[in-house]
């Protein structure tokens, strides 16, 4: 998302109507495949498989989430599957890793 942001950055844009003046089709392919990777999920993973392979991803330990969930012993629930999360934790790990509702709570499925 970072090159996203940082490509468009140097583009010009039509502040009045929130679109890019001009994108190279080169360019903006590269970008809508970026997004595209970015915001599409299998519907197949789980929560708990969700949050671990983000953490692989970005390099966290258990340790590291214990504040978004309010302690070490829930994340170590919710990883081993004993415990659900709570909609306040859903929505703190959703903005940690820029993510939408529907991934980590099945009732905001559309």
């Amino acid at each position: 998302m970072a090159m996203i942001s940082c490509i468009t950055s140097l583009l010009p844009f039509d502040l009045a109507n929130r679109r890019m003046i001009f994108l190279p089709p080169e360019l903006k392919t590269l970008v809508a495949e970026a997004e595209r990777l970015r915001f599409s999920m299998p519907v197949h993973v789980a929560p708990a498989e969700l949050i671990k392979m983000l953490m692989e991803e970005q390099g966290l330990k258990q340790s590291d989430l214990a504040e978004d969930f309010g302690g070490k012993s829930y994340v170590s629930e919710f990883l081993s599957g004993r415990r659900p999360l709570s909609k306040e934790v859903a929505a703190r790990l959703c903005k940690r890793f820029s993510l939408r509702p529907e991934a980590l709570l099945p009732e905001f499925q559309r």
